[in-house]
């Protein structure tokens, strides 16, 4: 599968599913969408992941790589930095 396709099935997966083993395999993919292609999305898909799956640190290591990125390419980041700044509150 393409870093793309990996994105988007582990983007849905964090939309629609609740059950944490199911989550912790869109980890997995979101992971290896991030190594195939680093991005903006895919680091946001990852940061959310984790976040949901109730890992703050990485997600707020992810939430902060994403909005590096997104400020390089020019992409709007409003809402992973929503994210961030809810990790950082708690």
């Amino acid at each position: 599968m393409s870093s793309e396709e990996l994105n988007s099935l582990a983007w849905n997966f964090f939309e629609n599913v609740t059950n944490k083993a199911s989550l912790e395999k869109a980890v997995a993919w979101a992971q290896e969408s991030v190594k195939k292609n680093e991005n903006y999305a895919n680091t946001d898909t990852l940061a959310n992941l984790y976040n949901k799956v109730g890992d703050k640190k990485n997600a707020k290591l992810w939430a902060e790589k994403s909005i590096a990125l997104a400020k390089k390419s020019g992409e709007d980041s409003a809402d992973t930095e929503k994210l961030l700044k809810s990790l950082t509150i708690q």
